[in-house]
């Protein structure tokens, strides 16, 4: 427990130590009165149009969830299934297992829906092969736009090359299983007791053919929704401050940063998707202090704005679990 406790501590101050740097460097190179001056200069319009495509990303999220619940036989509206969303976004932050921090409590919220424990787990392993999968093709899209680039391209393939690895065996395990003697050696060489039951349990969402059942081709589609929806939140970002960019460099910008946010498995990907969000966007031809602007003012809107409430939504969803055990 005490080196768990340290483990988050860590990961805390290195995010922390990686925001300090980018701020230093980005004003080191440019002006901080212009930085100040785009930030104050955020047009409302503009931000109510980045609360519509966030508020899209959990609208994905829980219609994902519930084509998979209504495959299954639980008609469960999107409405329902919104503070799922919320919950597990919000554990993600302080919990930085590549996505499978909030897992536990989405799990939980689905048996409340009524599918069964692993009719739910199936989901939740599902729906990460499904983003990973999505995340290889927005990866693919952001390597295309960087070709060109003798500076970005040399990271960007080294981040998409370690992150399309974790993505085909996690989709590989999901979708096709792995025989019992080679799922042994692979158990062994797990970090932890957290990977070693979500391992397990992905080989058993393949065994009981749930993947088949809820349609992973759909579930790859409403995570490629999410992508866009996030990239869509921090172009509208841009245009908040008065720096209008292409759509698709505000995509590939994401999608990089997405990738090395998840390898790299710091709390909220903060510090790396920052930096890596301005430094794809400064190579494409915008101004540093507008890069880091708008990113600043995406992060706030996909990652602080809705903490709280998740965590508050989280708190409840810990307090039915408990009183079911009860």
């Amino acid at each position: 427990m005490a080196s768990r406790h340290v483990l988050f501590g860590l990961g805390w101050a290195v995010a922390i130590g990686l925001l300090v740097v980018l701020f230093t460097y980005t004003f080191s190179i440019s002006d901080l009165t212009e930085f100040i001056a785009l930030t104050k200069s955020a047009k409302p319009m503009w931000i109510i149009a980045m609360a519509l495509t966030e508020l899209g990303t959990y609208f994905c999220t829980a219609g994902m969830y519930s084509v998979m619940l209504r495959s299954l036989g639980h008609k469960v509206s999107i409405r329902r299934l919104l503070p799922l969303s919320l919950e597990k976004l919000a554990i993600d932050q302080f919990i930085p297992t590549a996505g499978v921090g909030g897992s536990a409590l989405v799990v939980q919220g689905l048996k409340r829906s009524g599918a069964t424990r692993q009719a739910a787990i199936g989901m939740v392993v599902t729906g990460l092969a499904a983003w990973y999968c999505a995340g290889d093709i927005a990866g693919l899209f952001g390597l295309w736009m960087v070709r060109d680039s003798a500076v970005a391209l040399p990271g960007a393939l080294t981040v998409a090359g370690i992150y399309f690895a974790i993505s085909a065996f996690i989709i590989f395990v999901t979708l096709k299983g792995v025989r019992t003697h080679t799922f042994g050696k692979i158990k062994k060489l797990l970090p932890g007791k957290t990977l070693d039951t979500f391992f397990t349990e992905m080989a058993q969402t393949h065994d009981l053919g749930l993947v088949t059942k809820f349609g992973f081709s759909k579930i790859v589609a409403f995570q490629i929704g999410n992508i866009l929806f996030d990239a869509a939140t921090l172009a509208f970002a841009f245009l908040a401050i008065g720096q209008p960019i292409p759509y698709i460099y505000a995509l590939a910008a994401y999608a990089l940063a997405n990738m090395a946010a998840t390898i790299t498995v710091l709390p909220g990907g903060i510090g790396v998707f920052e930096g890596g969000t301005v430094a794809i966007l400064s190579l494409l031809g915008m101004p540093p202090a507008a890069a880091l602007a708008a990113t600043l003012l995406y992060r706030g809107f996909s990652v602080w704005l809705p903490l709280v409430p998740g965590l508050l939504l989280a708190r409840r969803e810990i307090h039915h679990g408990y009183n079911n055990r009860g």
